[in-house]
């Protein structure tokens, strides 16, 4: 909630004219008499209509916010597991299991919100097109992989493998949301 009440002013005047291209605007008033109270001195301010925001809308707002969770979650995960191959007397399965679980569901709710954030459209370039098709694939797969690690296996190369795939896919995955949300070259930007 915090997140929200902090956020909400950055997005409070989208789509409303700022600075010179509100001018136009208040320069045809000042033209137009016949449309302003007969009270001399300056036209009252507009008052703003008031904004009420609908489920969608939030919804479609929750993407970016949605993803640092299961994207940090799966990263400890792969690292925790990739630790216990470098010691072996340590063993951290019942973490794993619990950041897996964790992180397949939140990566669950961030792929879900992605596609209300852009509805049933499937257009868009080849970095949308990866970004929204690996992030299901990622959420699908930490799934199989968190009942994988439920089940009592002293075998774990195969979530060992799998893990250090998944980890290195959220990877790429947390670059391309980089490149839709703040532009080509991102991270290489002076």
């Amino acid at each position: 909630m915090l997140a929200l009440t902090i956020a909400a002013p950055a997005a409070a005047h989208r789509g409303e004219p700022h600075g010179d291209e509100a001018a136009p605007a208040t320069e045809m008033a000042m033209a137009a008499p016949e449309t302003r109270s007969q009270v001399p001195g300056p036209p009252p301010p507009a008052e703003a209509a008031p904004r009420r925001a609908d489920a969608m809308a939030v919804a479609r707002n929750l993407h970016p916010l949605s993803v640092h969770f299961p994207i940090a979650l799966l990263l400890v995960a792969a690292f925790l597991e990739v630790a216990g191959i470098a010691r072996r007397r340590w063993r951290a399965d019942a973490a794993v299991r619990l950041l897996l679980v964790t992180g397949a569901a939140g990566a669950l709710v961030a792929a879900l919100l992605g596609w209300v954030h852009t509805g049933p459209w499937l257009g868009g370039d080849a970095v949308m097109q990866w970004h929204r098709w690996m992030g299901s694939a990622i959420a699908l797969v930490a799934v199989a992989l968190a009942w994988h690690a439920g089940r009592a296996s002293e075998r774990r190369v195969l979530l060992r493998t799998a893990l250090v795939a998944l980890a290195l896919a959220v990877a790429v995955q947390g670059y391309l949301g980089g490149e839709l949300s703040h532009g080509p070259g991102h991270l290489f930007a002076a």
